[in-house]
């Protein structure tokens, strides 16, 4: 009889409904730290009959990311959301003593929300538990002396960099207009200095006077006459 009653409770024990709990339901933390979350299921089933679905939902509660996915024992880090891609990782010999352990490292204040994770059976025999992370801004430590001092040394070796580069630019155009500024033309109605001209026909150079100036009222033939206004006083 004892037998009998040990055969009847046994797969019972063994093929009972797949119970899911969470070891803590709330977690906060600080940016860029590490966090650990955790569910436990019972009863324990083989790696290759279970089937392992983490996912992340936002504050909508209706969009979710998948953090973690593994079927008949087999993990698919493809099916991860590129969020969580590199910073989660999770034992498999935990699943084998019914202990889902999801560890997230570097963390980001955008990580904050609900995870769920969900345990069942290729018969359809599951369950599943949620807990809530809080990601707090990390505080920044003051800045030291050297750096205090690095920066205003970078940021006057940048205002000196600036200067430079202006007073290049105002010398560019300053030429540029010395350029294009037109040549003064002499005024034909003044008298222009002789000029001397070197005769370097034969054997000697010597001084070739220039032409007799001719003013613009002259009569062509005859003597350069003085203008009235420059011809001196009487």
């Amino acid at each position: 009889m004892i037998c009998i009653l040990l055969l009847l409770v046994l797969p019972a024990s063994v093929c009972g409904k797949l119970v899911m709990n969470v070891s803590q339901t709330f977690h906060q933390a600080k940016e860029n730290s590490d966090i650990t979350m955790e569910w436990t299921f019972t009863p324990v089933r083989p790696l290759a009959d279970l089937n392992v679905f983490c996912a992340f939902w936002l504050s909508d509660h209706a969009t979710s990311k998948t953090l973690y996915h593994l079927q008949g024992g087999v993990e698919h880090p493809e099916s991860q959301d590129e969020q969580f891609a590199g910073r989660v990782q999770c034992d498999e010999d935990d699943l084998r003593k019914g202990l889902v352990r999801i560890h997230l490292s570097r963390l980001r204040s955008e990580d904050s929300g609900v995870f769920q994770c969900e345990v069942f059976t290729e018969d359809g025999d599951g369950g599943n538990g949620e807990c809530l992370l809080t990601v707090t801004a990390a505080k920044r430590p003051p800045e030291s002396p050297e750096v205090r001092r690095q920066r205003w040394v970078d940021a006057v070796v940048v205002a000196a960099a600036l200067l430079t580069l202006v007073a290049q630019a105002a010398l560019v155009v300053a030429c540029g207009r010395r350029a294009r500024a037109p040549e003064e033309k002499p005024d034909p109605l003044l008298p222009q200095e002789p000029s001397v001209r070197f005769n370097t026909t034969g054997t000697s150079s010597s001084l070739v006077p220039s032409p007799p100036l001719i003013w613009p009222w002259s009569e062509p033939g005859s003597d350069a006459a003085p203008r009235p206004d420059l011809a001196a006083a009487p």
